[in-house]
This record gives structure tokens, sequence and C-alpha cells, in this order.
């Protein structure tokens, strides 16, 4: 007698098993990456109405401003909007989606920084789980920069860009890895003044061979094969892409500017160095460790990273405006000496599998976009939460005359909401310099000499958050009228008699 048997539940083909595994790491990384910048700080950063400004008024002059536009204090003098091919498309976002567009661009470039960090790290390691892993530890670690639509978003991006470039073309000895280099600076000089980083980087991948040549004498740095002329020329491509722009070499006198410019880490918060009162802030510094242990231990010789490493913790550590030139390279350093078992050729991510990653991160994003209430309406309340949005609809509509007095982080708001009265500050750091962005600090803190500020003393009308010192101060002065007051911002105008003192 023969005996039936019902077929069991067959195994899943492992290609189900590795598309539905795969699919879900690079959908983890894609949806942790899209959660970072869906929030109403995309709206609520300090500089974007300057921004926005400059790109409106470049459109509606077709050329770039040679002189500032926008404060009283800078009228006439010298002004370079060195990020004005960001403030155009920040600005076009803006005219097709309204604040909406904010939020989209940051979180096209912050996805596009996540692609590219997990492409420079497959690299050097081609296992899906080290390479997702370290992406979202380099993601969560620059966290705090990637909220809001700044150019040094494009920065982060293109410097990424360039060690795969260099990498990919150091590991296979074909210059052609190199061709895409003149492009990536020239969009970069035009997007943000941090291409001069990535002319650092480039720097030292030319000269790192003459300088272990150096140290081979000493027996202490591994032999880095030489350039040849292509190598050379592309270089020097790269350099003149930087000067294609509105500013041409003027660009570079700015930069040499604020290199000089010291007194922005001490009294803007976002140039101040890490406090270590948020996640991202430690994992910065386990990366850090991470990789200072591989260079201890001796795993790491090879010139080029350990002086881009030594460069980073130098500005990572001074500034947290800067912490990716410390976290880029460093997860990739970590990642390559990570364990693998998958083979370069297959560690890679299919069309499939990246087809079900982006319908994931899609789905969750708007999930998201929901619960955290970024709609038209929900992004306006956020305004009018941070900024004096209705304190300013009452100096229009009474027709409140300037001088303007306000702080550092309303000066970008009004300079866009307020056009008709030019700002006295704003954070464009390197126009008012070290000076008078310490003397409009002291002054908002209610300092003992605030009220010897000179730009105060012109000023008719004061708009300043209602919790401030100087608003305090200010409602005790019988030469100031409070006209408006709601629960983030006062509004004071002085009075005609006491104008002229």
């Amino acid at each position: 007698m023969t005996i039936r048997t019902t077929p069991g539940p067959q195994p899943i083909p492992n290609s189900y098993e590795e598309l539905f595994r795969r699919s879900l790491l690079l959908g983890a990384v894609l949806i942790f990456a899209a959660s970072i910048p869906l929030s109403t700080n995309a709206v609520t950063d300090p500089d974007i109405g300057w921004h926005l400004m400059t790109g409106r008024w470049i459109v509606e002059h077709g050329a770039v401003p040679q002189t500032d536009p926008f404060s009283a204090h800078g009228q006439g003098k010298p002004w370079v909007a060195y990020s004005w091919l960001f403030e155009i498309t920040l600005y076009g976002l803006y005219a097709a989606m309204g604040l909406s567009g904010f939020i989209v661009l940051t979180l096209l470039l912050v996805i596009s920084i996540s692609l590219a960090l997990m492409s420079v790290i497959r690299l050097v390691n081609p296992e899906p789980a080290v390479i997702v892993g370290m992406t979202s530890i380099g993601l969560l670690a620059m966290s705090q920069l990637l909220q809001t639509p700044r150019p040094w978003l494009f920065t982060i991006f293109f410097f990424t860009l360039e060690i795969r470039c260099l990498l990919k073309s150091r590991q296979t000895g074909d210059i052609m890895h190199l061709m895409g280099l003149p492009l990536i600076f020239l969009l970069w000089a035009n997007l943000h003044i941090q291409f001069i980083y990535g002319l650092y980087l480039l720097g030292l991948y030319l000269f790192e061979p003459w300088l272990t040549g150096r140290l081979r004498r000493f027996g202490w740095a591994p032999t880095t094969p030489g350039h040849d002329a292509n190598t050379w020329r592309i270089a020097l491509i790269c350099v003149l892409a930087t000067w294609v722009t509105p500013y041409h070499l003027k660009l570079y006198l700015t930069v040499m500017e604020l290199m000089r410019q010291t007194g922005v880490y001490q009294s803007i918060s976002e140039m101040k160095a890490m406090d270590f009162r948020s996640a991202a802030d430690w994992f910065v510094l386990l990366v850090s460790l991470g990789v200072s242990y591989l260079i201890g231990e001796g795993k790491e010789r090879r010139l080029l990273i350990l002086l881009l490493l030594a460069t980073g913790l130098f500005l990572g550590f001074r500034s947290s405006r800067e912490v990716w030139f410390l976290v880029v390279p460093a997860v990739v350093v970590i990642a390559g000496r990570l364990p693998h078992s998958t083979p370069a050729a297959t560690g890679s991510f299919t069309p499939p599998q990246i087809a079900v990653a982006v319908m994931a991160t899609v789905l969750f994003g708007c999930h998201l976009a929901r619960t955290r209430h970024l709609d038209p309406d929900g992004l306006e309340e956020a305004l009018r939460e941070n900024y004096p949005v209705t304190a300013i609809y009452v100096a229009d509509l009474k027709g409140l005359p300037g001088p303007l007095y306000n702080d550092y982080d309303w000066g970008g708001f009004l300079i866009w909401n307020l056009p008709r009265l030019p700002v006295s500050m704003d954070g464009r750091a390197n126009l008012h310099g070290d000076e008078r962005i310490e003397r409009s600090s002291r002054t908002w803190n209610g300092k003992s000499d605030w009220m010897d500020d000179p730009d105060l003393k012109q000023a008719r009308l004061v708009i300043g958050n209602r919790d401030k010192p100087l608003s305090s101060l200010l409602r005790q002065d019988n030469k100031y009228k409070v006209v408006y007051e709601d629960n983030t911002a006062i509004l004071f105008q002085r009075e005609s008699t006491a104008a002229g003192e």
C-alpha cells in the first residue's frame, strides 16, 4: 500500500528572502533619513528669510548683488552672495510649493546624502548590513545639520561624492573616475562657499605621494603611488571651475574674510562647539573614538586618511556646524575595517530592492508628514509660534517708520516679511562682523551698556522676543511705547520727541 503525503510548506526561494531582507535594510535607512527633515524645523530656520529674499532679488534684477540691499549697516557696502544658486533654487521651490518647498528640498538633499554615503561605504565593505548600519550612524551623528534647507547640505553631498571619486580611482587606478570632479566643483562653487574644503581634500590627494615619500625615510608611512600628468590636469580644471561664478576670484577673498572671523565661534549657537546635550553629539564622539582606536592599533596608516581625520577632528570639535567633515570619512574608515562575507560583485542593491525600499519610504513619509502636521496650516502655525508674524502685520498696517532694531535670529525673517525696513542685524555674519554681532548680543541680553548701542539709539521701531531682557528694560523706559504684544513678540515704538536724542 502506498501512503500519500501532502507536501509541506515549501521554503521561500533564496532570491525572495534576499529581496525582502535587503529591501528591509535599505528601507530602514531611507526611512530614517526621511524622518530627519520631516519636521517644522525646515521652515523655522532663522536664515531662510534672507536666503529667500536674495533669491528673489536675483530673479527680479537678473544679476547677483554686489552690495548689500537688505540691512541698514550694509547699505552700499560690498557683499558677496556666495550661495546665489542655492538661493534661486530655494526661492523657486517656495514660489511653486510655498512653505512645503523647504521640506521637499531638505528631504531630497538628505536622501541624496544618504545614497552617496552608502555608495562610498560599499567601496570599502560590500556587506549590506554594514552599509546600512554605518550610514545610519553617520546620519544620526549629522542629524542636527540635516533638518533645515541650508547650503551646507550641498557641501556634505558633494564632499561625499568627491571621496567616492578619489577612492574609486585609487582602488582601480583609473583616472576616468575623476572626470566628474570638475562638474562637481563647478556646481559646488556656485552653491556654497565651503567648496574650499573640497579643494583641500583634492590637495591632500595630490600631494600625498610626495608627503609619504618624505616620511618613508623614517619608516612611518606606507608607500603611495604617484599621480600622472592627467590627474594634475583634472585637478587644475577643478580649480578653474571654481572661478566660473558671477564673483570669480572675489569668492576667494570672501573665503579669506570668513577664515579670519573667529568671533562667531563664541557668539552664534550653530558655530559653537558641541555641548553634548543631544544624541547626535554623542554619536560624533562615538565615531571619533572608533576611528581613533583603529589609528592607535596601527590599522589605519594611509597619510591621506590620517590628515583628513585630523582636520575633521579639529573642525568638528571646534564647531558643531562642521562635524560632517569628521563624520563622513570616519564612518567610511570604520566600515572598511569591519568583517564581511558578501562578495563585492553582489554587494549592491538591485532595482527591485530599491523600488520596494522607496515605496516604503514614500508611504512612511506621507504618514509622518500627516502626523507631524506638515500641511500648510501647520507650517504657518509653526512660523507664528517662532517669529513675529502678527507684530510685522501690525507694523505694516500702521505704517510704522524705521529705523528698525532687531536681534540676530529674527533678522532673516524680517528681511523677507518686512522688506520696506532695512534690518539692523541678520544671519550674514561676515557682513556684520564679530564686533557688531557681539554688540547686538550684549544689548538684547540687557548688559550694563545696553543704552549705548548706536543702532538702538537711532531706532524708532524695535521688534523683539518678549522674553528677552532688553524687552523688559524697554517696558520700563518712558521713551518707548508698546504698540503690540503677543506670546511670541513685542513691538516698541520710540516716541518721536525722543527720536532725535
